[in-house]
């Protein structure tokens, strides 16, 4: 997980190319690509340290611990392709 999105390009029916890459909020997953506008979308949650500090924990003491998620700390990120 290093918070970027690599880009690949179809140069014929067997092979892809490497096209760059994006950088994107560091917990971003991929969610879907639109294929007709190529746009992709990737999901971030971003809890605070805090609320992850508590869960990682309760994890180490081997409890189940708090969500470390809260309300209003989830993103949707769209990357449109350069026409």
């Amino acid at each position: 997980m290093d918070g970027t999105l690599s880009l690949l390009r179809e140069a014929n029916a067997n092979t892809f190319v490497p096209a760059g890459t994006i950088k994107t909020a560091l917990p971003a997953r991929t969610m879907s690509v639109d294929p007709v506008s190529d746009r992709v979308f990737l999901a971030a949650e971003t809890p605070p340290a805090q609320a992850m500090a508590a869960a990682r924990a309760a994890r180490m003491a081997g409890k189940r611990g708090p969500s470390p998620y809260v309300s209003g700390s989830f993103k949707l990120l769209f990357f449109d392709p350069a026409k």
